[in-house]
C-alpha cells in the first residue's frame, strides 16, 4: 500500500489532485489529461468553484501559467 501511495504522490507531481477517494488514494489526473478541457456539472453549493481554485492553486504551485477568464465576476466575490 505504501508504494501505491508513493507512486500517487509522484504521478500528482506530474497532474493535478483533485480529491481523495475511500481509501485515502489521490483521486488525480495526469499533466497530459490536464492541457485538455475540464466540464463541471454540479448543483448550487456543491463544490464546483471551490474544485476549480484548489486546481489553479495547484498549477501555480507547480509553476504552471494560469489564466481565469471570470466574465460574471464569481470569483471576485469570494472571499
Amino acid at each position: 500500500m505504501r508504494a501505491a501511495k508513493r507512486a500517487a504522490s509522484v504521478e500528482r507531481s506530474r497532474g493535478i489532485t483533485l480529491g481523495l477517494l475511500d481509501d485515502d488514494m489521490p483521486f488525480a489526473i495526469d499533466g497530459s489529461a490536464r492541457k485538455q478541457h475540464i466540464y463541471m456539472l454540479g448543483g448550487t453549493g456543491t463544490g464546483k468553484s471551490t474544485l476549480m481554485l484548489n486546481m489553479i492553486a495547484q498549477d501555480m504551485k507547480a509553476g504552471r501559467a494560469v489564466i481565469l477568464i471570470d466574465p460574471t465576476a464569481t470569483f471576485g466575490r469570494r472571499r
